[in-house]
């Protein structure tokens, strides 16, 4: 995920393509990891996690090669679907796998070792996909898949049959995780196409009338059913639903504020593909380097005060990050921004995972971090969605009172403005001249920043917003 987020600003301009189509490679993987995963984590329960993890392993290696081998946005679009799908069966079947084979006491220093392993792909995620697109091209993000996923099924092979796994016979509830993904991917469609085709367009209402009317079937069929996909009763606990809130808003602003800095790099301020993947690594070292430290600082204060001081460091980041203007560099002005994020990030990210984990209570701990995981996801999935509305309005607006100063001949206007969805990517009718030429790139340069701007502004503000409902998050249990 993490390096196709850094290539995506080249995948767009290689197909060229608007950028909704761009946007949809990121959010149909993010799609069906969120609506997926938990049903994935019931299959671990029900198949077994070795038969689920070497099934999510062998469909995310032949998705890879799917997407490797892609010509086109739609078949790269098709595959990363289904790349999404492997990901969610992987994700909760691996760490049951985990838990399964090791006893009681052994069990957290065995996650832990998982969880630094794991960390290991942060910072070289998007340094892998800028070396890629710079030395060879995109595909070679994917083909790079191919053999670790080989090696890791012939691993699997060898691994035995986990000592402490409990299987049980509860129905899965199939049709709970397609109407998941039908009201997920209806608002996300919905808002995709919103910002290439407006909110008048009756494509567009349709869809928010399908994934609203599929939201509310949703919602009965997990009160009527015995074994649901998701809990609701869950939900109706104010400690667990501050909790679940304050992880879409604090999710949804900062991770897809996130999503756009490679776009802010590569887009608005000229750098290459390992220029803009290597922008974010101070934020995987801090969670590398604080994960422990705030660990123990935990146990010993609490999670209110990293759960208040993570987010306003992340907030005051991405506020920074806002100002963005086309003569900044990344030393010192957007590295201010990254390294508060950087910061904040590193100070709320154990604290959190704590309290998904603990929620619920022990007994309902996988649950608890499978709830709190979909919802992360379902947070930025929305998010990004709402950011490319608000980044395309914003450049729209923006270009067209350029063009009116400007005064472009009527059908160089429309011709413009039918492209407008490419933003930084918009290619000039070519009849302009080259005196017009020059003062539209430099106006589309400074409009797409603008829209950046706000698009940071909107996620420092729904960050900001999850700092109100840390109170009722973090209550003890016997609060609740």
């Amino acid at each position: 995920m993490l390096a196709v987020n850094t290539a995506l600003p080249f995948i767009q301009r290689g197909f060229g393509v608007d950028a909704a189509d761009a946007h949809w490679i990121a959010e149909i993987y993010l799609l069906f990891v969120a609506s997926v995963m938990m049903t994935g984590g019931a299959l671990a329960d029900r198949w077994g996690t070795r038969t689920v993890l070497t099934l999510g392993m062998s469909l995310f290696t032949v998705s890879s090669l799917l997407c490797a081998l892609s010509g086109s946005t739609g078949e790269l679009i098709g595959a990363r679907g289904l790349q999404g799908m492997s990901a969610a069966l992987m994700a909760p079947a691996s760490m049951a796998l985990i838990n399964a084979s090791f006893p009681p006491g052994e069990r957290g220093k065995a996650i832990g070792t998982w969880a630094a392993v794991s960390s290991l792909m942060i910072p070289f995620g998007p340094l892998i996909g800028g070396v890629a697109v710079d030395y060879a091209t995109w595909h070679w993000i994917f083909f790079l898949n191919l053999p670790i996923g080989v090696v890791v099924l012939c691993l699997m092979r060898f691994v035995p049959v986990p000592a402490y796994e409990n299987r049980h016979t509860r129905p899965i509830d199939w049709f709970g995780a397609c109407l998941s993904i039908l009201t997920l991917g209806a608002l996300v469609f919905g808002l995709l196409e919103a910002s290439r085709r407006g909110f008048s367009s009756v494509l567009v209402q349709l869809s928010f009338l399908a994934g609203g009317v599929s939201l509310v079937v949703f919602i009965f069929s997990q009160r009527a059913i015995t074994y649901p996909m998701l809990p609701l009763q869950m939900l109706s606990r104010n400690r667990f639903m501050a909790l679940s809130v304050m992880t879409l808003l604090l999710f949804g602003g900062f991770q897809s504020g996130l999503y756009f800095l490679p776009f802010l790099m590569a887009q608005g301020l000229g750098y290459s593909a390992l220029e803009s993947g290597a922008a974010g690594l101070p934020i995987a070292l801090c969670v590398i380097a604080f994960s422990r430290l705030v660990g123990k600082k935990v146990d010993q204060f609490g999670p209110r005060v990293f759960l208040i001081a993570g987010p306003l460091c992340i907030a005051a980041g991405l506020a920074w990050l806002s100002r963005i203007e086309p003569h900044w560099h990344y030393f010192p002005e957007v590295g201010i921004g990254i390294l508060a994020i950087a910061v904040g990030t590193g100070l709320v990210v154990t604290p959190l995972t704590a309290l998904a984990v603990a929620a619920l209570g022990p007994k309902n701990s996988g649950l608890a971090s499978g709830i709190n995981n979909s919802i992360s996801r379902v947070g930025m999935l929305i998010g990004i969605a709402v950011m490319v509305v608000v980044l395309t309005g914003v450049f729209r607006s923006t270009l067209i009172d350029t063009m009116a100063m400007s005064e472009l001949p009527a059908a160089s206007r429309e011709a413009i403005l039918e492209n407008v969805a490419q933003l930084a990517e918009l290619k000039w009718p070519q009849d302009l001249d080259s005196d017009r030429v020059a003062l539209l790139s430099v106006a589309r340069t400074v409009a797409f920043l603008q829209g950046i701007g706000q698009v940071m502004l909107l996620a420092a503000t729904m960050v900001m917003c999850s700092v109100f409902l840390v109170p009722w998050a973090s209550l003890r249990a016997r609060e609740d």
